[in-house]
């Protein structure tokens, strides 16, 4: 994301500095000097690094060690060297091409015109080779040959067989955390993103990397692909310790701290406990024993923003646990109500949500509110009837005058 701000700002500041210089009234021979400076240290440094750069640098990765047995990592150290080899001798032809154009025209050697031309194919000839190397003839393939790659294979298949959607999927067969395909098609507990919740790389780092069962159970992780070492191929397994979208526990461990909670996560029975950060204490008024006994909750509705559950509670106050990750945001983004009643959850077991629920039958209400959204809703929608209306005043403004012209003539 910090690249994208200086392929915008550099490129910006190459054309404002190179505009003063064309209509400055010193000339373009009193910048001369400094254009020289430029040249040879911008130059100096590219030429360096073309010629050394290969023997500056380690060019190891940090995620090479992750790479799968067999893997050429070697020829990659290589591919990285030539990258950067090339690299900066193309620099430096395009830096050598920038300052002979400037020359040539302090020299009057070029007119203004053809100074300019020069500038639009250098920089169009740039463009082309970068465009080229991330967007070439075999990357255009025809739209059903792309359609394909999304195609259900027969895992998928098979696993998408269960009619109820409500459940995840961990992906094993390759890197999980790297892999976006499994998403496409179901529920995934992996899947990749430039920016995770931290808690949630957490989970991944000390729980769901070394395959923690009662996490991935809590997780309602229902199906496991693995690839099988023998055919080579990939199956599907079922998981039968999943816990489902919610469950009622029976007793609560209070954890001292926040590495205390996700360390309480090896040993413990999700299916009958729950963890909770003793900085939440006095949002729950119940004991740390309880007997949900025949007390049950179920997802009736579910959708990205709005969860809808019912619980029946027996035996007094009961405490559910619910498989969705719990989040602030600005302003405890998340609203719960119980029966249409305001009411509140709290995060358990380091990631997920929870909250006691009053004996009864209750309908439950997660629903998905950040003031900052609807703000922005209302700022834009109030921007956009600006424009519009701006725009409809410039149109009549511009008949008017026209007919006013018209009557003059």
């Amino acid at each position: 994301m910090m690249l994208s701000v200086a392929c915008l700002t550099i490129p910006m500041m190459a054309m404002m500095g190179l505009n003063k210089i064309l209509q400055s009234s010193k000339g373009i021979e009193s910048y001369m000097p400094e254009i020289k400076k430029s040249f040879y240290i911008v130059g100096g440094l590219c030429l360096f690094f073309a010629l050394f750069g290969s023997s500056l640098f380690s060019f190891s990765g940090a995620g090479d060690g992750q790479l799968p047995e067999g893997w050429p990592v070697e020829s990659l150290v290589e591919d990285r060297k030539d990258l950067l080899t090339f690299g900066a001798f193309k620099a430096l032809l395009f830096v050598s091409a920038g300052f002979l154009l400037l020359w040539a025209f302090a020299k009057s050697k070029l007119s203004p015109r053809y100074f300019m031309i020069g500038i639009g194919l250098v920089i169009a000839v740039d463009i082309w080779m970068a465009d080229k190397t991330y967007l070439n003839e075999d990357n255009l393939v025809k739209r059903r040959e792309a359609d394909d790659f999304y195609v259900d294979s027969p895992i998928d298949k098979l696993i998408l067989q269960d009619t109820d959607p409500n459940y995840r999927v961990f992906n094993v067969a390759s890197n999980p955390f790297n892999d976006a395909l499994t998403s496409f098609h179901h529920k995934s507990v992996g899947g990749y993103h430039g920016a995770k919740l931290i808690r949630y790389q957490d989970m991944i780092d000390q729980h769901l990397s070394k395959n923690n069962s009662r996490v991935l159970d809590m997780l309602n992780t229902r199906y496991y692909i693995v690839s099988n070492k023998q055919t080579g191929q990939n199956e599907v397994k079922r998981n039968p310790g999943a816990l489902g979208n919610t469950w009622f526990i029976d007793h609560i461990i209070w954890a001292e701290s926040a590495d205390n909670e996700i360390g309480q996560l090896n040993s413990f029975d999700p299916a009958k406990e729950v963890v909770i950060d003793k900085r939440f204490k006095d949002k729950i008024d119940i004991d740390s024993e309880l007997n949900s006994g025949n007390s049950s909750i179920e997802l009736l509705s579910y959708k990205p923003n709005e969860l809808i559950y019912k619980a029946r509670v027996s035996g007094g106050k009961q405490f559910a646990v619910f498989s969705e990750i719990y989040y602030e945001g600005t302003d405890n983004d998340w609203k719960v109500t119980i029966d249409g009643q305001p009411a509140s959850h709290i995060r358990v077991n380091y990631i997920l949500r929870g909250m006691q629920i009053p004996e009864g039958e209750h309908e439950i209400v997660f629903s998905f509110e950040p003031k900052s959204y609807f703000a922005g809703e209302k700022i834009s929608l109030i921007f956009s009837i600006l424009v519009i209306l701006y725009l409809l005043t410039a149109v009549f403004v511009e008949l008017k005058n026209q007919r006013v012209t018209e009557q003059s003539a």
